[in-house]
């Protein structure tokens, strides 16, 4: 139950990481496309 406790946690913070990374990327292509 600790691991997949510990699992679940860990994915919980992949969409916050992935949603960043979205939000810089378009930043940087806003950037490059003014």
């Amino acid at each position: 139950m600790h691991a997949l406790w510990k699992i679940k946690r860990n994915l919980s913070f992949l969409p916050l990481n992935i949603k960043i990374f979205i939000y810089v990327n378009n930043n940087l292509s806003n950037i490059f496309w003014i």
